[in-house]
């Protein structure tokens, strides 16, 4: 009898077990058997969840070194594991890089946004920088307790120019040779035309002769390609430091665009004039032949009559930077030069005066001259 007594105790046990068994769903019930299967297998079981994934191009942009620069890309949000809801996407501050989403009811450089996922969500998003270089962008996309951050690269797809010297010193009506190099950085390619300019900082300074450059060059991508340049300076160039500015341009799917300066400092040629012969026409008046010994014009800019017992005669032509009307004295030639003294000072005979030419390149010559 004690015998039929536990096994009937047993009995109602295992029922009342198996009916608790029943009332768990039968998802839970399976994930129960798993785990313990694979707890006495000595496995670990990773739970997963229903996510999302956020993914997007670089965004190739074309750059320019003197203004904005711009690209666009997609980003692409991804259903995991049959994920489905509000997705909230926020762009990071960037202190070199605007950003905004852009497609119809997102408002004008909106910065956050939400869409509603059920298999995958395309958004437009476009950027804009100052800076030529190379720069990321994070977004962050969340959902509830889901939270994933895309660090998103911005390549600056451009030109570049590079001089073979940074500066140059030339002399009046003289001339300086380098090269400039064209690159192609991150794939930009075609056409590229080089243009060149002077700018100065002396008004009326006159014109630095001619600047020889080729036209344009045609570029391959990641690729570089050199010109030759002359400046050519004319025989009175004002002698300052003048930039010659060269600009790329490569046209035309994509416009990019380079600016480089060349900085050519011109300096006084050098002068040797002599006084060949003189003759005085009267009292306030005489011809002196003068003779320029080198091979390139030369200006007289004034000049100063001195007598024996030291007063002084001076006349200035009329001259401003950048233009003198004082007389040419041609290249290995003699010219004549008339003085005036207009009576307020007389030559006398039997005395000696010094006569010192000054240049527009502000060298003096004295010579003497006795009646």
């Amino acid at each position: 009898m004690d015998s039929i007594g536990k096994s009937d105790e047993t009995r109602t046990i295992r029922i009342r077990a198996l009916s608790k068994l029943k009332r768990i769903p039968l998802p839970v019930f399976l994930v129960i058997i798993l785990a313990t299967a694979a707890v006495i297998a000595g496995v670990v079981v990773l739970v997963v969840f229903p996510d999302f994934s956020i993914s997007a191009d670089p965004i190739m942009v074309a750059a320019n070194n003197d203004y904005s620069i711009g690209g666009m890309t997609i980003v692409h949000i991804t259903s995991l594991r049959s994920f489905s809801g509000v997705v909230t996407l926020d762009i990071l501050r960037s202190p070199t890089v605007n950003a905004w989403f852009s497609y119809p009811g997102c408002s004008p450089n909106c910065t956050s946004t939400t869409t509603l996922l059920g298999h995958s969500s395309d958004i437009p998003l476009e950027v804009s920088t100052q800076s030529p270089l190379d720069s990321t962008l994070g977004i962050k996309a969340g959902s509830g307790f889901i939270s994933h951050t895309l660090s998103l690269p911005i390549v600056a797809r451009e030109i570049r120019i590079t001089l073979q010297h940074p500066n140059a010193t030339i002399q009046q009506n003289g001339s300086v040779s380098s090269t400039v190099t064209i690159t192609s950085l991150n794939g930009a390619s075609g056409n590229a035309s080089l243009t060149s300019s002077l700018t100065s900082y002396c008004r009326d300074c006159g014109v630095v002769g001619r600047i020889v450059t080729p036209q344009s060059v045609l570029l391959l991508p990641n690729t570089s390609d050199s010109v030759n340049l002359t400046v050519f300076t004319a025989a009175f160039t004002v002698p300052i430091t003048y930039n010659v500015t060269f600009i790329a341009s490569l046209c035309c799917s994509t416009y990019y665009r380079w600016t480089k300066y060349y900085a050519v400092t011109v300096v006084y040629a050098p002068e040797s004039i002599s006084l060949a012969s003189y003759q005085f026409n009267s009292n306030t008046t005489a011809t002196l032949n003068i003779t320029n010994n080198l091979g390139l014009d030369d200006q007289l800019y004034s000049y100063q009559l001195t007598n024996a017992t030291g007063n002084v005669y001076n006349y200035g032509y009329d001259c401003y930077p950048g233009s003198c009307f004082g007389p040419i004295l041609g290249a290995n030639a003699t010219t004549p030069i008339t003085l005036n003294t207009y009576g307020g000072f007389l030559f006398r005979p039997g005395q000696t005066y010094t006569l010192t030419f000054t240049t527009t390149r502000n060298n003096r010559f004295p010579v003497m001259i006795t009646r």
